[in-house]
């Protein structure tokens, strides 16, 4: 594993910060449903309080709106050593894009709505003075883990350059999580307008409601395995995912075999159109990550993969990557290894070693 974490005891740790750490804080308020707005103000309250108590300054970067916050923490960066951010798997996603390849550490407070990040490297979920312990023990225990990402970026040829009669942005981006391609999008995209307000269960109907009626989407897909040869898949199915984490969709154990710290990504697809009994079936076998042993569902390791519509079935819908719109089709997907530093407690970070 290439995980790297320094785990040294309180007094080492004390001589590891050659300054009073300086920390930023995001907190989201539409997280899980607009709760956020509640309970937003009083992480950082909690925050601040801690941070007071062990001499680390704290400054508040949350915005009216994600751009906003996002512009904040670009402002702020350079004059950072951790960003905290609190909230979903959008939160996360925010973060990451705004840490990686930094020095700066990321620290989560998972309060979202989706929570799969956080629940695919064991940090507490909707336990928020659990999860600020977490995050304080770790900059006191210097604990740290350096964590892989997606990077998703538009094939060459997406948008030739100077065009302008296309509308499209470019791609470049990364994702903590999971690339969603085809039917996960559209249920990522469903339950995010829903108005139910678990979690689990807005994602659990969104789920159903789409699988349906599901529609085959057309995927030609050329991808690096792990021995670096280049193979290729035309696809037309209802499922394509790459995923960097085990969890989408609040709970659906998409990739049970993926790592954060591995140098790989996993790709997940149906080989053909369930029939509404097999659909079923693969869903509520996903949630134990059960669903890999049913002949309907593929599953590779990649270290890339190019994603391009065959021009045959469905056009695939708008990508997603935690939680949030990436872009369309034609775009690269990579690993990027040890991307993103990232706060965890002694016993988690030490796990991505073994």
């Amino acid at each position: 594993c290439k995980g790297r974490t320094y785990m040294p005891d309180t007094k080492a740790a004390a001589c590891k910060w050659n300054h009073s750490p300086r920390i930023g804080i995001v907190t989201n308020p539409a997280a899980d449903n607009g709760r956020g707005k509640k309970i937003g103000p009083a992480i950082i309250r909690k925050v601040s309080h801690r941070a007071y108590e062990l001499g680390c300054t704290v400054i508040d970067l949350t915005g009216h709106s994600r751009e906003e916050s996002a512009l904040k923490i670009s402002d702020s960066l350079q004059d950072l050593d951790i960003l905290i951010v609190a909230g979903g798997d959008g939160m996360v996603n925010l973060g990451m894009n705004a840490v990686a390849h930094t020095r700066v550490a990321l620290g989560i407070i998972a309060c979202g709505s989706g929570n799969d990040f956080a629940r695919s490297t064991g940090l507490p979920v909707h336990r928020i003075d659990t999860s600020i312990e977490a995050v304080f023990a770790s900059i006191m225990m210097c604990s740290f883990a350096r964590v892989d990402l997606i990077h998703v970026t538009s094939a060459d040829d997406a948008i030739p350059d100077g065009y302008e009669g296309d509308v499209r942005k470019r791609v470049d981006t990364y994702i903590a999580g999971s690339l969603n391609c085809s039917i996960d999008a559209a249920i990522n995209l469903r339950a995010n307008a829903s108005g139910i307000p678990v979690g689990k269960l807005r994602y659990g109907y969104a789920g159903i409601a789409e699988i349906s009626h599901p529609q085959a989407y057309g995927f030609s897909v050329s991808f690096t395995d792990l021995s670096e040869n280049r193979q290729h898949l035309d696809l037309e199915t209802p499922l394509f995912v790459i995923s960097n984490a085990p969890y989408m969709g609040s709970g659906i154990k998409i990739s049970p075999y993926s790592s954060v710290t591995d140098s790989t990504l996993d790709m997940v697809w149906a080989k053909w159109m369930p029939t509404p009994v097999e659909g079923m079936r693969v869903l509520f076998r996903a949630y134990s990550g059960a669903h890999l042993s049913e002949r309907i569902i593929g599953w590779q390791q990649i270290r890339s993969a190019e994603l391009r519509y065959s021009g045959s079935s469905a056009y695939p819908p708008v990508l997603m990557g935690d939680g949030e719109v990436v872009g369309e089709l034609p775009v690269k997907a990579e690993c990027a290894p040890s991307a993103a530093r990232m706060l965890l407690p002694p016993r988690i970070a030490r796990s991505f070693q073994q």
